[in-house]
């Protein structure tokens, strides 16, 4: 696949998409070095499209650049603050980075915008178990269920928060029931 995206890019080298499409497949390749440049010369032809820095931050992460990933997913939210999935990574590379408050806003504001958001809520509310917040943990896992119930990582965690409240039935019952829906 990348033999053709690398002819396309010579051919239109003008093209943002060409770059991004080629600094897409040689991420999914594990060329991320390559692939961090090629996203970079389509930012650098498109300055101002959002996802192109979106992009842009996800293959510096699987590049292992924190820092370099971090700047992108800002630069994406200046230019376009509702992008849900820059703020959900950034939320994920600041928890990583020693960040919790600043990840747990990220998600908060993921949340606020999409409150479906299953992985925010998700991540904020694991987040907030560690920090022995299960109270917080338990209402953020509750505001979720409704539209996820069949999802058994989510009756995990609730069931973590439960059990830090000292609700062992009512934790026992959540586990269970994640263990139902995920035997594995």
């Amino acid at each position: 696949a990348l033999v053709p995206l690398k002819k396309a890019v010579a051919l239109r080298p003008d093209i943002p998409d060409a770059h991004s499409n080629l600094g897409l497949a040689l991420s999914a390749s594990g060329k991320h070095k390559d692939a961090v440049a090629s996203l970079a010369r389509a930012v650098r032809l498109a300055p101002g499209d959002a996802y192109l820095r979106h992009e842009l931050g996800v293959v510096c992460h699987a590049a292992g650049d924190t820092t370099a990933a971090l700047a992108a997913f800002r630069q994406a939210l200046a230019l376009q603050p509702g992008l849900v999935e820059s703020r959900f990574n950034l939320g994920n590379l600041l928890r990583l980075d020693g960040q919790p408050m600043a990840a747990e806003a990220a998600w908060r504001e993921v949340l606020q915008a999409a409150p479906g958001h299953l992985p925010s809520a998700q991540n904020l509310g694991s987040l907030l178990v560690t920090q022995g917040r299960a109270a917080n943990a338990l209402q953020c896992f509750e505001s979720i269920l409704p539209g996820h119930d069949g999802v058994a990582s989510l009756h995990n965690g609730r069931g973590n928060a439960l059990h830090d409240l000292g609700r062992l039935d009512e934790a026992l019952d959540a586990f269970a029931r994640a263990a139902a829906l995920d035997p594995d």
